[in-house]
């Protein structure tokens, strides 16, 4: 694993309830930065996915047609 992993796995086995409920509550006002996983999965939801299909076109060159859903 790496170095943070390591850290936070060894703060986590010697720290107290107590202490992990207080960094708890001090780190509780970064929850509100970002979207949210529902906002997140919804920009997702709307970000159109590439179609490459090949058409029946005479010139084999340009045979790919690039279409969005």
């Amino acid at each position: 694993m790496g170095y943070f992993t390591e850290q936070l796995k060894n703060y986590l086995a010697s720290s107290t309830e107590e202490q992990i409920a207080k960094d708890y509550k001090e780190l509780e006002e970064f929850n509100k930065i970002g979207p949210t996983l529902e906002e997140y999965l919804h920009c997702l939801e709307e970000i159109p996915e590439m179609l490459i299909k090949n058409s029946t076109i005479d010139n084999p060159e340009f045979s790919l047609d690039y279409s969005f859903i």
